[in-house]
C-alpha cells in the first residue's frame, strides 16, 4: 500500500479518534477499513498462529492523532498470544512466556499526517530514525552479552533492522522497517520463551503488518 493511501485511511478514520487524542482501541473497534494502524492489520487468529499459540487478545491506541503539530500520526498495538486461560497480572503473564505458554508483543507505527505539519515530521524522520536504531544497537550489542543483529526480509520497505538477545528464561526481539520516502517506521518489540523460534514468528506477523502499514 502507497503512504498516500494509507494515510487517506488514517485521515477517514481517525478523524474521531483526534478529536479523544490517545483514545485506546479495542481490537474490535477499529479494523484495517477504519485505522490501518498494525493492530487493524492482523487479527487476533493470525496472531496466535504467528506465535504457535491457541487464542491472542490485542489492544491499539492512538498516540498522536491528525492534526498534531509534530505532524506525524504515532499508534501503538499491544498483543499477548497465549494457550489454556489467560494469565492474569504481571508476573502470571511473566511466567506463563517463560513456560511456553504465552508470547508478547508490541508494535508502534509512524506515518507522516496529512495536515500541514507534515514536512516537520518528514525533516525530523532521519533523526527518529537514529534515535530509535541507536538505542536498540546499545541494549542489544552492548548491554546484553548474548545479543546480535539479525536479517530480517524487508517486505518491501526500503530498510530493515532487527537484534535478538536471550536473557535468563527469555528470548527478546527488536525490529524496525522504515521507508525515508513515505516517512513511515513500523517498529516491533517480542519476548518468547528461550529457545522458541521468536524470529520465525516475527516474521510471520510482518509479513502481514509492515506491507499493510508502508
Amino acid at each position: 500500500m502507497s503512504g498516500g493511501r494509507f494515510l487517506s485511511r488514517v485521515a477517514r478514520g481517525a478523524t474521531l479518534l483526534g478529536l479523544v487524542g490517545g483514545l485506546a482501541l479495542s481490537s474490535g473497534v477499529a479494523s484495517a477499513e477504519t485505522l490501518a494502524d498494525s493492530c487493524g492489520a492482523i487479527s487476533e487468529h493470525n496472531l496466535a498462529k504467528a506465535f504457535g499459540q491457541k487464542d491472542a487478545l490485542k489492544h491499539g491506541s492512538v498516540l498522536r492523532a491528525p492534526g498534531n503539530s509534530a505532524g506525524v500520526l504515532h499508534l501503538r498495538c499491544l498483543a499477548l498470544a497465549f494457550s489454556g486461560a489467560k494469565p492474569s497480572g504481571a508476573a502470571r503473564e511473566q511466567q506463563a512466556i517463560i513456560d511456553g505458554r504465552a508470547s508478547k508483543l508490541r508494535m508502534e507505527t509512524w506515518v507522516a499526517d496529512e495536515g500541514p505539519a507534515a514536512e516537520t515530521w518528514r525533516a525530523n524522520f532521519p533523526k527518529k530514525i537514529e534515535g530509535l536504531t541507536s538505542r536498540a544497537r546499545k541494549q542489544f550489542l552492548n548491554v546484553v552479552s548474548s545479543g546480535r543483529q539479525i536479517r530480517l526480509p524487508r517486505f518491501g520497505v526500503e530498510h530493515s533492522l532487527a537484534f535478538i538477545a536471550t536473557t535468563g528464561s527469555l528470548v527478546k526481539l527488536r525490529a524496525f522497517w522504515w521507508s525515508p520516502s513515505a516517512a513511515s517506521i513500523v517498529s516491533m518489540s517480542a519476548v518468547e520463551a528461550k529457545g522458541s523460534p521468536l524470529s520465525a514468528s516475527i516474521r510471520r506477523v510482518a509479513g502481514v503488518v509492515v506491507p499493510a502499514i508502508h
